[in-house]
């Protein structure tokens, strides 16, 4: 038996096994990588609702004023931010916490009124250097509120917390392409809670939009009748 023979009979190399791993999971990475960051994705963002909430609540509380998370739905990157207002005495107009109607003349004086209402609010300092921008990966689909029974698809959402330490109840939906969030909670409850559902993977990249309004709207008429 030749040399050759000899080595052949020994199998693989430490090095040559190691080599084979490192293709694998290059390869694995090629086809999976994209799948984790995504999903990482989608829970960074949903972390960032939960944080943005919690700490609207804790600066209504030490400022004695009202602090709203406000969310920017048709911005492209969508953003969220929090800002503080004047005190617990101003009225929250309609224009905030119902959708615009598709009358052009109310469609202009929401705006009007929007514009002036929202010169009433300045961000807090975490904030000041501008909204948070949310990944690309991810699609803040709706916001829906407990107290008016709406869920705004579009446009701006906000949940306003207050002195009291009471915070509007309400669900803020996320989505990827495989999965939607609803990340809820109730007004006087420290705590957040999720629903998940998965997204049909034979939903096209054109349908996605259409299926994740769909599937918030469904999940939020089930989440307002708990």
């Amino acid at each position: 038996m030749n040399s050759q023979a000899i080595k052949n009979e020994k199998g693989f190399s430490l090095i040559e096994v190691l080599v084979a791993i490192t293709l694998v999971s290059i390869v694995f990475a090629i086809f999976a990588g994209f799948t984790f960051s995504e999903a990482d994705d989608l829970e960074g963002a949903v972390s960032d609702v939960e944080r943005a909430v919690r700490f609207s609540v804790d600066e209504a509380a030490l400022r004695n004023v009202i602090v709203r998370t406000r969310f920017y739905l048709d911005s492209s990157p969508q953003k969220m931010s929090v800002e503080y207002g004047p005190d617990d005495s101003f009225v929250i107009p309609l224009s905030q916490v119902e959708p615009p109607t598709s009358s052009v003349l109310d469609k202009e004086e929401n705006d009007k009124e929007d514009k002036e209402f929202n010169k009433k609010f300045n961000r807090v300092p975490e904030f000041s250097d501008g909204p948070r921008e949310v990944n690309d990966t991810v699609r803040i689909v709706g916001v829906g509120s407990a107290l008016t029974g709406l869920l705004f698809l579009d446009g701006q959402g906000s949940i306003y917390a207050y002195p009291t330490g009471e915070k509007d109840g309400g669900i803020v939906i996320l989505s990827n392409q495989k999965q939607i969030v609803g990340v809820t909670f109730a007004p006087f409850l420290l705590g957040f809670d999720k629903i998940r559902k998965n997204i049909d993977p034979d939903i096209s990249l054109d349908e996605l939009p259409e299926e994740q309004d769909k599937m918030a709207k469904e999940m939020f008429e089930s989440w307002v009748k708990k």
